[in-house]
């Protein structure tokens, strides 16, 4: 569990540095700077680690938030559900119901798997081998899970709004 310390300053910089690493992944400059509005020397400067980006600075403050034991992980799925709200801006609602049927479904089931893993999780009576193919188990279907959960979270959103929008214009279904 986290402890309430302050964030290092080397540490600080390794993650602003990293950052920049992965700003420079994201794009060319220009296109990141048309994408958020602002100009190309920012973004090169973002890019190059002269300026800290916001992406850095977010980095900076979820680990800092960790560090004093707060639950940074909100914030981060937070970040998730809007990249994938972006990504599905122009499904219908149609579309949306499908799509929150399937991940709802499917998320069912990836908690079906992770349970049975769960449940017969026993550390002192596993051998490492054992225990080593157990944990990757509960890994690889937690992580499936959780990315299953971002999606139907997003959809759900997405649904909400599509249906508060329709019943605005006076177009509501049943009661």
């Amino acid at each position: 569990m986290a402890t309430a310390t302050a964030l290092d300053r080397r540490w600080a910089d390794g993650i602003r540095e990293r950052a920049s690493f992965w700003q420079r992944q994201i794009g060319p400059t220009k296109k990141q700077a048309r994408a958020t509005g602002k100009s190309v020397r920012l973004k090169q400067a973002e890019c190059s680690g002269e300026k800290p980006s916001s992406i850095a600075r977010a980095a900076v403050d979820i680990v800092a938030y960790e560090l004093a034991g707060l639950n940074a992980g909100l914030a981060i799925a937070f970040l998730m559900v809007e990249r994938q709200a972006a990504m599905m801006r122009e499904m219908d609602e149609a579309a949306l119901r499908a799509y929150v049927r399937d991940r709802s479904i499917q998320e069912t089931h990836a908690q079906g798997a992770l349970d049975v893993l769960q449940m017969t999780y026993d550390p002192d009576h596993m051998s490492d081998a054992e225990l080593l193919q157990h944990l990757a188990g509960i890994e690889e279907r937690a992580m499936r899970k959780m990315a299953l959960c971002g999606d139907l979270a997003t959809g759900a959103r997405l649904l909400r709004q599509e249906i508060e929008r329709r019943m605005s214009r006076g177009e509501g279904r049943g009661s």
